[in-house]
């Protein structure tokens, strides 16, 4: 659109522009207040105490005779691996705690058994014997004491029963296992909460050519917690506060802008300014349809006069002909076979 008729556009709709621009910065500054201001409720949770469990086994050795690199009655604390002939009894124990945030008294309870037995591939339990070791009771663990069961377990007696088990069965499928098996329960309370912590842990005694190795398998630290749902106000995110502003701002500004480029005339365009800006705009849409060129005064055609370039373009489009601009654009010619239609413009356009 040409520049003349934006301007005379924004010129007789000022006020409505004016409105739409008053109505917007107060939309935006309503906007950015109303977000600035608001809140929301948020449901959340969020942890108000922690009790901890704890367990763990531990082992050792005394040597029965003086050796070249060992002496009598040393004792070898939780090594992997111990010498059946110098170290034949094994002492552990297994170890149960609690703890945490703001922790209280605990029941707790273990039971160990010795278990002979023998394993295949995929976890195949050829045979099983079992007896009991040791057993320790508490009914109010406080947080931090250790609840301990004690146990002994002479290694060459129970390797000997697992070579007795094999002749009495005359078969020994399988690798042969040695296990201290511990069951362990603790009970307490968190936040005023009620948790149960049951456990089921081993310890592998595995022997070898005159040695025996130990490995443990514990489920390590667990963590029970109490919970509260709180519910709160929080502010709302900035994002509207800020495209609020912003178009507040945009409106005052425009409005600033229109209102001096009135002042300054800039909206007062003369009729005929506009009417020359209407033909160009006319001109350029029809402008596939014109060619520029002469037309010799001298014809036997009738001569038809037509009041627009529009008219005109359209009767080239009905006759399948075209329009010649002539005279620097002030005259303009369709030719049929019998009549010549023109178009000229005024002095006025």
């Amino acid at each position: 659109m040409d520049r003349r008729l934006l301007l005379d556009a924004v010129g007789r709709y000022y006020w409505l522009i004016f409105a739409s621009l008053v109505v917007l910065g107060t939309v935006g500054g309503y906007v950015a207040y109303s977000t600035y201001t608001a809140t929301e409720t948020v449901t959340e949770e969020r942890v108000t105490s922690t009790a901890t469990t704890f367990s763990e086994f531990n082992h050792s050795a005394t040597v029965r005779e003086d050796v070249g690199v060992f002496s009598q009655g040393v004792q070898l604390e939780n090594r992997r691996i111990y010498f059946t002939a110098l170290s034949p009894r094994l002492d552990g124990n297994y170890i149960l705690r609690h703890g945490g945030n703001n922790p209280q008294p605990a029941d707790a309870r273990i039971e160990l058994r010795l278990v002979l037995r023998s394993v295949g591939s995929g976890d195949t339990v050829y045979w099983k014997e079992s007896e009991g070791l040791a057993s320790a009771n508490a009914s109010s663990l406080e947080p931090g004491q250790p609840l301990t069961a004690s146990f002994s377990v002479n290694v060459t007696r129970s390797l000997n029963r697992i070579d007795e088990i094999r002749e009495e069965l005359g078969a020994s499928p399988g690798s042969a296992e040695v296990l201290v098996k511990a069951n362990s329960v603790i009970e307490g309370e968190v936040g005023g909460e009620r948790f149960v912590d049951t456990r089921s842990e081993e310890m592998l005694i595995s022997p070898g050519r005159g040695t025996y190795s130990t490995s443990t398998n514990t489920e390590g630290r667990k963590t029970h917690q109490a919970r509260e749902t709180v519910v709160r106000e929080r502010s709302t995110p900035n994002t509207g506060v800020y495209g609020g502003i912003l178009v507040f701002l945009g409106s005052i500004v425009g409005f600033v802008a229109l209102e001096r480029k009135r002042e300054q005339g800039l909206f007062s365009v003369s009729e005929k300014q506009l009417e020359e800006a209407r033909f160009e705009d006319e001109r350029d849409s029809f402008d596939e349809w014109i060619s520029e060129g002469e037309v010799q005064g001298d014809s036997d055609r009738q001569v038809v006069r037509l009041s627009s370039l529009t008219d005109l373009v359209d009767t080239a489009i009905d006759t399948d002909s075209r329009v010649v601009e002539t005279e620097e654009g002030k005259r303009y010619v369709v030719l049929t076979e019998g009549v010549e239609y023109v178009y000229e413009r005024t002095e006025e356009e």
